[in-house]
């Protein structure tokens, strides 16, 4: 029933008459350079819309966000060679990287369709399927920054403390993660005694067996995220989230620490 509702609901929000017109030009093939847009079914599968009007404005918003945290925090997609979108999807923000670096691309995910067709429509990165569980499928220190983009709002406390020691193993001394979470910006969709554990340093996640997958959802602070960095990882700058559609999740900003 969730399912189908969720399915339901990815028809009516945003159904504006401007986003109406715009989705008729995209697929038309309109205005989709210098990369064609994905099928709307792979777009569902990641944003849980249909929209294409949605899914290029939120990814352009995001990685904007994205952009400022780092400068917050003395950093710029610029400074960095080698750049992992780790739960890339069908590319939301990988598309817009090249405004921003020159960087070498590469994007992961565990949805081998969606690799797919990234691999055969985006010719800026390189692409490879990984497993719900590590290891990534990359050397130690292949990169200077990943972002894990609405991807540890869907995995289990376990699950989280795993991957951050995986994407610390693939990080370069000195280099950065930016990672978002699902904070106070998201209490409506817990109980008052949901919210409480959150606030004291806690963590719940919702329908944990199904880890991976959007119904999956995780809830913590800052607090708790601080208290539970894997060795060797710092926080440099978190940015709360906002009660602006797209960017409602809390980001933070790490660091892994110099080898010297």
């Amino acid at each position: 029933m969730l399912e189908a509702a969720r399915f339901l609901y990815s028809f009516v929000k945003g159904a504006t008459p401007s986003i109406l017109a715009r989705e008729i030009g995209y697929r038309l093939g309109e205005s989709q350079a210098p990369w064609p847009l994905p099928p709307a079914r792979l777009m569902y599968t990641v944003i849980s819309t249909r929209w294409a009007a949605t899914f290029l404005d939120s990814g352009e918003k995001i990685v904007a966000a994205m952009e400022g945290a780092l400068q917050f925090a003395g950093k710029s997609l610029a400074d960095f060679n080698y750049i992992l979108d780790f739960g890339c999807g069908c590319g939301r923000l990988l598309r817009h990287l090249p405004k921003y670096t020159k960087a070498t691309l590469s994007g992961c995910d565990y949805n081998a369709k969606l690799i797919a067709w990234c691999e055969k429509n985006l010719p800026i990165a390189r692409f490879a399927v990984n497993s719900l569980e590590p290891p990534l499928p990359y050397a130690d220190g292949s990169f200077d920054f990943i972002y894990a983009r609405s991807v540890f709002t869907h995995l289990t406390e376990e699950g989280q403390s795993n991957w951050f020691r995986e994407l610390a193993r693939v990080l370069k001394p000195d280099g950065v993660i930016y990672a978002t979470m699902h904070g106070e910006q998201f209490f409506t969709q817990l109980s008052p005694e949901e919210q409480q554990s959150v606030r004291d340093g806690g963590i719940v996640v919702q329908l944990a067996n199904e880890e991976g997958r959007n119904i999956c959802t995780s809830f913590e602070l800052d607090g708790y995220v601080r208290s539970h960095l894997p060795s060797g990882l710092h926080l440099l700058t978190f940015i709360p989230g906002l009660p602006q559609e797209h960017l409602l999740q809390d980001g933070y900003v790490l660091e892994r620490e110099s080898a010297e």
